[in-house]
């Protein structure tokens, strides 16, 4: 069982020296990796910290066999958690180790960013260490501008 704790808000940060409001999962942008084992129980409880608007997280190529719910895609598999509440997602991690990734699925949000890596460790591994880069494309006006 690996258990995360995500807190999501609005900061002014510079992602590419152009200061710009974005969305951070525990005041990191990208947000922090999840890291788990194939086959896996995850669970993941999202704060909506924003004071004016719902979200919800998709997880990209978690396949939720059993728990179609917890997919993050806002008004199509759950409703959005709304402002100052919390949700918790609770899913197995798919049978396939790689890299996936993570992010708000609400909206204009999107592109505003909380996102992260979502990773799935193999068994075994042939390497010493391993780096994680996520590479986005950032506007340098947010949704709400």
């Amino acid at each position: 069982l690996q258990e995360y704790d995500f807190t999501v808000t609005r900061e002014y940060l510079t992602p590419d020296c152009v200061e710009k409001l974005v969305l951070t999962v525990n005041g990191e942008f990208p947000g922090p990796e999840v890291r788990v084992s194939a086959g896996e129980e995850v669970v993941i409880t999202v704060h909506n910290n924003l004071p004016t608007e719902s979200l919800a997280i998709h997880w990209h190529g978690q396949h939720q066999i059993g728990s179609p719910f917890q997919d993050g895609v806002s008004k199509i598999s759950q409703c959005p958690t709304p402002p100052y509440s919390s949700f918790t997602y609770r899913f197995k991690a798919n049978d396939e180790p790689g890299t996936y990734f993570y992010h708000v699925h609400t909206g204009g949000m999107i592109e505003g960013g909380a996102f992260g890596a979502f990773i799935v460790e193999p068994e075994s591994s042939d390497y010493d260490a391993e780096y994680t880069m996520i590479v986005a494309g950032n506007y340098h006006r947010n949704g709400q501008e």
